[in-house]
């Protein structure tokens, strides 16, 4: 789709002065902008309601915009799946606090959102993962604990 361009509605405007003088200067026709404009709009509605790139309702085998469009849908449907909290409890390689209670991959594993933290089955955002020690009350990042993110 062209995006309509000011310069396609200049036209060459006659007017006269107040002395009755006539001139050809370079003007708009609004009302040709404003129908360019009203149908650009609506085709950008349409290009948004869509789920293909190109602004397509249903998938075109011969157009590359639908093309990319499914395989990036697939490769996301083929992803594989997160962890669970208990897969990363399981993991949990350095098993003693600095105060030396023994124990901490028995413990139960806290989280928040956080961009760098690790993919959790059931979350949408990336999860930071820690447990608290009983014993001191310091919380132990998974990645302090052998789990690279």
């Amino acid at each position: 789709m062209n995006k309509p361009r000011l310069e396609d509605f200049i036209k060459e405007i006659p007017w006269t002065d107040s002395q009755g003088k006539e001139y050809k200067a370079a003007g708009i026709d609004f009302a040709s902008y404003a129908f360019a404009l009203e149908k650009y709009i609506r085709e950008l509605e349409k290009k948004q309601s869509s789920p293909y790139p190109c602004g397509k309702t249903e998938m075109d085998a011969k157009c590359p915009d639908c093309l990319d469009h499914f395989d990036e849908c697939a490769k996301k449907s083929r992803a594989e799946p997160k962890p669970s909290l208990e897969d990363y409890r399981k993991q949990i390689k350095d098993d003693k606090c600095s105060c030396g209670y023994v124990g901490l991959s028995k413990l139960r594993i806290e989280h928040y959102d956080h961009d760098g933290g690790w993919p959790v089955e059931g979350f949408e955002e990336k999860q930071w993962l820690y447990v608290t020690c009983p014993k001191c009350g310091y919380q132990w990042a998974l990645w302090k604990l052998g789990i690279p993110r």
